[in-house]
């Protein structure tokens, strides 16, 4: 029997290489994005960014304002470039995969803006 995570993350690992060329190939328009969450947040400048990926919408944030933003991700090869991308900046990044280490009673839900 194979472990979902396990599968998950070697999914990201095939896909690691070309993730960021996918997706701002126009498949996201990452700024709007950026400018969408920060409307929504107002005054707030504390951010969780669960799945925070290879961070390309967190550096988009942070051209907006001083944000202080905690980014996680189950995917390492994820982080990797994640943390080139942020290393100058305050961000800090954890690797974890959240649907196990706090047990949540529901399937996790995905939300992104257009």
């Amino acid at each position: 029997m194979t472990d979902k995570n396990t599968t998950r993350e070697n999914e990201y690992v095939e896909i690691v290489e070309y993730y960021d060329n996918l997706l701002t190939s126009g498949y996201y328009d990452f700024e709007s994005l950026a400018k969408n969450l920060s409307n929504l947040l107002g005054a707030r400048r504390k951010v969780l960014d669960i799945g925070i990926g290879t961070g390309l919408l967190s550096k988009q944030m942070l051209t907006l304002a001083d944000y202080e933003i905690v980014g996680v991700d189950f995917s390492p090869k994820m982080l990797e470039i994640a943390q080139k991308r942020l290393a100058n900046t305050n961000i800090k990044l954890i690797c974890e995969d959240i649907t196990k280490s706090l047990k949540l009673p529901f399937q996790p839900a995905v939300l992104f803006m257009r």
